[in-house]
This record gives structure tokens, sequence and C-alpha cells, in this order.
């Protein structure tokens, strides 16, 4: 079955698309043939497959008859295909619908969904509070999705003792499963003057783990803070690498602070920032091309 289908979408769209495709039909999350052409060849205002979004559930007619039969697996797919028009016209009040039921019934992918649809006031008038409690729901289920923007809700009013140290916890589960944004998210919310939670020393730790997976704004946070020195040793070559690999990001902050930063140096000071940047490799990528000792055999 899969040959037939490599050889239609290979006819429909060669090259990259068609090798993304064969690489997510080898994972868990598979994309159902009919969804993935529908997707394809669907006009406005229909939108275009996600790759990797969707799990395998027949076709559109079955999705639809296992969701009435309440199925949550159906009715959260049915969701998500109302919700970004893939093989139906998008319908944010019908996607809403069917992620209610399974969200209900405790499906924590639904509920992560329901609440991004009331943060975001898609099909439904905008509720944080209502946000905030589906993805308390979905969080407390594990589904890590759900920290980074749950943590993000609670850091709104980070001068709130009680908010900020929930946005801690959230954005900290998120930042220790290894995403770059909730890492720079929380070493923001720990550099911050203005909240309690503050901790200079753990901030500089979040913002170098995401800022060493190339997160530009991590990466200009980072130059920043050891450029001021507030809490943490100054550092300006430090700082000034940062920056520089920002810049190369095209960030604009970066941009902006930088130029003070290299006035305030030394010739030697910015020749050695430059040559540490040029050199600079991202730990995983370091990883990947380390050399593999061999085994000796005693």
């Amino acid at each position: 079955m899969l040959e037939k289908e490599d050889f239609l979408i290979d006819k429909i769209c060669p090259g990259p698309v068609h090798q993304e495709f064969r690489r997510m039909s080898k994972t868990r999350v598979f994309i159902p043939f009919w969804l993935f052409v529908s997707g394809l060849v669907a006009l406005a205002p229909f939108s275009p497959v996600q790759a990797g979004e969707y799990e395998a559930v027949g076709s559109l007619k079955e999705t639809q008859r296992a969701a009435k039969q309440g199925s949550v697996e159906a009715q959260n797919n049915l969701g998500m295909i109302h919700r970004d028009g893939l093989g139906v016209p998008r319908d944010y009040a019908e996607a809403i619908k069917w992620y209610r039921m399974a969200a209900d019934k405790g499906h924590p992918e639904a509920q992560y969904h329901l609440a991004d649809m009331y943060r975001d006031g898609k099909g439904v008038k905008k509720d944080l509070n209502e946000a905030r409690k589906w993805y308390l729901l979905a969080a407390g289920k594990n589904f890590a999705d759900a920290y980074l923007p749950l943590g993000l809700l609670y850091r709104q009013d980070k001068t709130n003792p009680e908010s900020a140290r929930e946005a801690v916890k959230w954005l900290q589960k998120g930042a220790e499963g290894g995403l770059a944004d909730a890492q720079h998210a929380l070493g923001m919310l720990l550099s911050d003057p203005s909240t309690p939670v503050r901790d200079d020393e753990q901030a500089l730790v979040w913002l170098k783990k995401a800022a060493e997976q190339e997160f530009p704004k991590a990466q200009t946070a980072l130059g920043m803070l050891l450029a001021s020195g507030n809490g943490v040793t100054k550092d300006p070559v430090q700082a000034l690498m940062w920056l520089n690999l920002a810049v190369t990001q095209g960030d604009p902050t970066a941009i902006k602070k930088r130029a003070p930063l290299l006035e305030s140096m030394t010739p030697d000071q910015i020749a050695k920032a430059k040559e540490l940047a040029d050199r600079w490799i991202p730990p995983a990528m370091k990883k990947l091309t380390a050399p593999v000792k061999e085994k000796t055999t005693p």
C-alpha cells in the first residue's frame, strides 16, 4: 500500500515534501494518505497539511462515525481537521464542538487544543482564565505541550508571588524537557528584577541552555546579561560572542545592543569574541560529530 501511495505522492510533490512524508510515515504519528492528498490539493479557504500532527484515523467518514459513537481520539482528530480545514472548510466553531466533547472526557490533547482556542479567541470569545483552566487539566496529565503556554499565562502576573511561582513551576517542566522556548522564558522571568522569584544564577543557567540550542532571543538575552553583570560575573567577551551569534541569525535586538558594547571594548576583546563566535559549535552538533571510540578487546 505504501509503495502505491509513495508513487502518487512523488507525482504530486517530488522532492523535500515527499521525503518529509516518507520520514513521518515511519514514526508513531502517521498522516493518512487521504488527509495528506486533500491538504495538498485543497483551495482557499482550505489550509495545507502540517506534517506529523495527525494520527491515522482512516477515512473522514469513518472518523466522523467514530467521533459520534464517542471515541475521544476521533473527536480530537475531528477537531483538528475542522480547525485547519483539512479536506473540509475551516470551521473553528465545529472544531470547538469536537474538542470540547473529548476534553470533557479527560482527553489531554483535546484539553490542550481547546485551551489554545480560548487563548487565541478562535471560534469562541477570548478568555484567558478558561484557557488556563484547560491548560492546567492537560498539564496535570503530563501533556508536555501545555507546560509552556500555561507558564506564560501565569507569567503575565509575574509581580504576584503565587502566579510567579506557578510560572516557574510550569516553565521549568518545559525547560527540563529541553524546550528552548521554555528555557528562554524561564531565564527571562528569573532575571526580571520586578518579580519575587528573581534568581540571576538560575537565569544564567537556563538562558545558556536555550542559547546553546541556537535560540536567537536567548543568545541576545544571555549576551545582555553578561554585558551588564547584573547578579552574575560581568564578561564582555562572552557577551559579545553571544550577541554576534544572535546577529548572524538576524535578531534585531542583538543588532541594536551590540553597538554600545563594541564601543566599550578593546580591539583585542572584540577580536577574541569574534574568534569564539566563529569557532562556536552547538553542543548537540558536537555530539553528532564526535569521533566514535572503538571498543578494545581485553
